[in-house]
């Protein structure tokens, strides 16, 4: 466990989730905004003991494999079962906790198809067995308000940039020929920055208890996002057609356009563009394609 040491009477936020840039970035925010900040493995033995000892939980244990062929699914199986056992463990801690604010990260993907709508958080939700733990960890949220405790959602659109210390695995696709988004050429695909998506963590400490979307302020559909990746390495880029599994596949077939002014309105966190501004979103001095289109002013 990781603490940044404060005064004793400030709020104290445990952060769950293993170490990754977006555990870091959150942790580190909440810190700069002169909180007491404890961060956590979900594996950790004394993870129900920390979560009673703090005021706040954010969670951030990710909800969502990324989308494989069946092989890669049976790989990630013991990743799964944890994922569900850190769940559990919340829920039977938080039973004993109902004043603590829980912030719970979830998913996107969650939301069915929406072609050119703009979708917020009243659209229709579509769960397969891929979201399995996208479904939990917003039942885990439902019962501690329940309980009259406050929660709230994150419906976290996928990250810009890696989430691991490894390389990008879209740009890795696409510096040897391949496109790294697969879903229909026409469909919205949302992405955060991964600044973004930590200010959002942050933000929801203030925010009222309710289900939020949160995605960058621009939106891209799959032919323009692998448009862009095209002019970041230079070269023609190719369909990949992966063997993924029926329910990845599905995730990856709908459109997702979303409105996250409802989380602008209810805090203060203001999205930002894409690939604006950010110096690696390029290897060639080659512009990505600017075609922002922000609920805030197009709806």
């Amino acid at each position: 466990m990781r603490s940044f040491h404060s005064e004793p009477n400030r709020r104290r936020v445990l952060v769950v989730g293993d170490e990754c840039p977006l555990v870091e970035s959150v942790a580190r925010r909440l810190h700069e905004a002169g909180l007491a900040v404890e961060a956590i493995e979900p594996a950790s033995p004394s993870l129900a003991h920390a979560v009673r000892s703090h005021t706040d939980v954010v969670n951030l244990v990710r909800v969502l494999d990324p989308p494989s062929g069946s092989i890669g699914h049976g790989l990630r199986f013991s990743r799964r079962r944890h994922r569900r056992k850190t769940l559990a463990t919340l829920a039977e801690a938080l039973a004993t906790a109902p004043t603590a604010r829980l912030v719970q990260r979830s998913s996107s993907s969650l939301y069915a198809d929406g072609g050119d709508a703009w979708i917020d958080e009243g659209w229709p939700v579509e769960s397969n067995s891929a979201t399995r733990e996208v479904e939990l960890a917003e039942r885990l949220a439902a019962l501690h308000r329940q309980r009259g405790g406050t929660a709230v959602v994150i419906r976290l659109a996928p990250l810009a940039e890696t989430e691991d210390h490894h390389s990008d695995p879209r740009r890795t696709l696409a510096r040897r020929g391949w496109e790294p988004f697969e879903g229909p050429p026409d469909a919205y695909f949302p992405l955060v920055r991964l600044a973004d998506a930590a200010n959002a963590f942050v933000a929801a400490l203030e925010a009222p208890s309710a289900t939020f979307n949160v995605a960058s302020a621009d939106l891209y559909t799959n032919r323009e996002l692998n448009a862009h990746y095209a002019n970041v390495v230079a070269r023609r880029l190719e369909p990949l057609y992966s063997n993924f599994r029926r329910a990845d596949r599905a995730l990856l077939d709908r459109s997702h356009r979303l409105d996250t002014s409802a989380f602008s309105h209810a805090t203060a966190w203001r999205p930002q563009p894409t690939f604006g501004g950010s110096a690696d979103t390029t290897e060639r001095a080659m512009p990505a394609p600017p075609l922002p289109r922000d609920p805030h002013t197009a709806k």
